[in-house]
Formats: structure tokens, C-alpha cells, sequence
């Protein structure tokens, strides 16, 4: 039972593969917003919800609470690409400068903070469902004729929102379509603003490639994302391109659809062929161990996961996640080290602790796992199932389960 455990630890770490931990901004780290005495403040969705449910009235404090909910989560995607929209929609200035690609604004150092939240979100899962950009289009025609609160900005949306459903360039409605779940809408839309936009052909298919995955056709997400491909290797070397529409996060895209299918040795060659495209691209060599421990080879799966490590040993998921797989392989000792760097770099995120309590008890160090079990408990959530079997461990060692910061 102990080795199915850990393993569906492994496997559920390594779903995503997300670039640096937002651990780097703890030292301006925004105050935690108010969810309300009944909240669980150890959710990440907690957070996540309440700012989604602020977004249009105070985009700074949804964008506070987006960071909170990717503290608590570093796995999942969806808090940074809706910080990095929150973040916008308070910036109105900053909005309209980079939606009308005007340079000083598109290559600013704001820009390019923003733009590595979207990079860190589709790390996370590059087949991203976009269900905030209706917000953000419409924050931006908001900011463009300046509009403020009141009855005439109630008018101005639903006018605004008439536009991007019916009148506005057919990217533009794809994109309002994703956020409405219209995905037969999308994919026709895109296929038509393909030959309108030819600059921006290489984008566009990729947003294509990820409606087709969102509706289960895989052989027509890789056909897009092979266009993309095609397209950015030939673009002006002198053209700007955004950080996150690297060639390496589209063969990640690629091996991820045969990956989930089973069809490892395609998803190796994509993963691989994203390293030749970045060596820096370290999702690759997490890709890579996560193919390596599917067909049983733990050996190449450890050596992925330090390459990973050697990459971007500051990510505390990372680090989690190598934990996890040196516990698999039964080498605890150097599982505790990765798993207390992860704890170190990211001490919001609760499965770690989890994992150095197991790894502490199979190196017979009772006192650390009790500690790292108490740990785990006041940052897990209530709803967590593992919590129970975590007191039940702490009764076992003598040890109180301890209490929620």
C-alpha cells in the first residue's frame, strides 16, 4: 500500500511541470484576503474563487488572491494566468500600451513579469482552457474609451459584449468563444482568422490545436500545433515574439497527446525534440521522467528528474517532485533532501510535508516525521482524506496532531 501511495504521488506530481515557484515574491508578499470565517483557508480553489468573484469590481485584491491560491497550489495552472489577467485589468494603461502591441509597453518590464505568469501557467498545463479572456477583452475596450463605473459602463459591457460575440475580427470572437465554452464556434472562427491575420498565423493555430484538445480530437490538435510550428521557424528572426510561445512549450503540447494516450515512445521523441529546441526547457526532463517511470525505468526517471532539478533547482515543485520519485525508488535519504528544500522554498504547500513524514519514518527518525506530519496537517485542507491517516501516524508515535496556523 505504502509503494501504491507514493507512486500515485509521483504520478499526480508529474501531470504538471510548472518554471519557478512564486516563492521568489513571498519577501512583498500581498496580505491574504478575508475569505469569511467559514472558509478553508488552506484551499487554493478558496482563494481562486474569491478572486474570480472580485476580478471586475477590484482587480488588485483578485489579483492578491490569485496569489494566494498559487501558493498553496504551485500544480495548478489557473492562478497564474488569472493573476496575470488581474494584474492587467488594474493596469489600464499598461492593458491598452500592450493590446495595441505598442513596443515600449509589449517589452517593458511589467510586460514581461506578466507575460512569465502565462509562461508559468501553460508550464503548468499548456492545454490551458481560457476562461477569463471575455473579462479581459472587455476590461481592455473598457480602458481604450475610458469608461468608468456607474450606468454607463453597465450599458458600454453589454454594448462591449454584443461587439466581441457579433463584430469584432474573428480571433477576437474565438477568443470571447473559448471563454463561453462555444469550442464549435472557436475552431471555426479560428480557421477563419487564420488568412485574415497571417502574421499572427503561428498563435492562432496554436489556440486552434488547444479548442481541438479541449474537445477530445488529438490528431487535429498535433496537425495544428505542426502549422504553428512550421510558422514560427520561419517567422523574421527579427520579429517579437512573446516568451510563451516557444517552440519547446508546442512539442510539449505534442508529446502531452500521446502521453495521456499511453504512446510513450512518440511523447519521448516530442519531449526530446523540445530540449533540442531549449536546453534550458526543463518540463521537458520532468515530460521525460514521467515516461521513464510509465515503462518502468526508474533509473532514467531519476536521472530526468535531476536534470530537471540541475535546471531549476529553485521551483519548489520541482524539488517535490524529485522527492517523490526517490521515495518511489526507495532511496528515502535523498528523497528527505529534496523534499526540505521544497518545504524551505514553498512552506504553504502542504503534500511535501506529507512525503517527508513517510520518508522520516522509513529512516526510523520519529521525532522529524512527527514534526513533518504536524506540518502536513495545518496545511492541509480539512477535505484532505490523507489528514485522517496522518493523525492516525502521529497517535502511532506519541506525538499530538498539532493545530492550523
Amino acid at each position: 500500500m505504502r509503494a501504491v501511495v507514493l507512486s500515485l504521488l509521483v504520478a499526480s506530481m508529474m501531470v504538471a511541470s510548472p518554471p519557478s515557484s512564486l516563492h521568489a515574491q513571498k519577501d512583498k508578499a500581498p496580505k491574504r484576503p478575508d475569505l469569511g470565517a467559514s472558509a478553508d483557508t488552506n484551499v487554493a480553489l478558496a482563494y481562486y474563487t474569491f478572486g474570480v468573484s472580485m476580478l471586475e469590481r477590484n482587480p488588485q485584491r483578485a489579483a492578491e488572491a490569485f496569489y494566494w491560491a498559487a501558493r498553496l497550489d504551485p500544480t495548478w495552472a489557473l492562478p497564474p494566468y488569472a493573476r496575470r489577467i488581474a494584474l492587467f485589468m488594474a493596469d489600464p494603461r499598461l492593458l491598452v500600451g500592450y493590446m495595441n502591441r505598442t513596443r515600449r509597453f509589449t517589452e517593458s518590464k511589467d510586460a514581461r513579469s506578466l507575460d512569465s505568469l502565462e509562461l508559468r501557467a501553460l508550464m503548468l498545463n499548456p492545454f490551458l482552457t481560457r476562461e477569463l479572456d471575455n473579462l479581459l477583452l472587455r476590461a481592455y475596450l473598457r480602458a481604450l474609451y475610458g469608461v468608468g463605473d456607474g450606468a454607463s459602463s453597465t450599458r458600454f459591457d453589454y454594448f462591449a459584449d454584443q461587439y466581441l460575440r457579433n463584430d469584432a475580427k474573428n480571433r477576437v470572437r474565438a477568443l470571447a468563444a473559448v471563454s463561453e465554452g462555444r469550442w464549435t464556434d472557436a475552431l471555426d472562427l479560428y480557421r477563419k482568422a487564420v488568412s485574415e491575420e497571417p502574421d499572427e498565423a503561428a498563435q492562432i493555430h496554436v489556440e486552434r490545436a488547444r479548442v481541438f484538445r479541449r474537445v477530445g480530437t488529438d490528431d487535429s490538435t498535433r496537425a495544428e500545433l505542426a502549422l504553428a510550428l512550421d510558422k514560427l521557424r520561419h517567422r523574421d528572426e527579427k520579429t517579437f515574439i512573446y516568451a510563451y510561445q516557444s517552440k519547446a512549450l508546442l512539442e510539449h503540447c505534442i508529446g502531452l497527446t500521446y502521453e495521456t494516450l499511453g504512446q510513450f515512445e512518440p511523447a519521448r521523441e516530442a519531449y526530446g525534440r523540445a530540449l533540442q529546441e531549449d536546453l534550458s526547457y526543463f518540463p521537458a526532463h520532468v515530460r521525460l521522467g514521467s515516461v521513464a517511470l510509465a515503462v518502468g525505468d526508474t533509473a532514467s526517471a531519476l536521472s530526468e528528474m535531476d536534470l530537471a532539478a540541475q535546471l531549476r533547482g529553485d521551483d519548489a515543485w520541482v524539488r517535490a517532485t524529485y522527492g517523490a520519485t526517490l521515495a518511489q525508488a526507495g532511496r528515502w535519504a535523498d528523497a528527505v533532501v529534496h523534499l526540505r528544500k521544497a518545504v524551505e522554498l514553498e512552506p504553504f504547500f502542504a503534500t511535501p510535508y506529507y512525503l517527508l513524514g513517510r520518508a522520516e519514518e522509513q529512516l526510523g527518525r520519529t521525532a522529524e516525521a512527527a514534526q513533518d506530519y504536524r506540518g502536513y496537517v495545518a496545511h492541509a485542507s480539512d477535505r484532505d482524506t490523507r489528514v485522517a491517516d496522518v493523525k492516525q501516524r502521529l497517535a502511532a508515535l506519541g506525538a499530538p496532531p498539532g493545530t492550523r496556523p
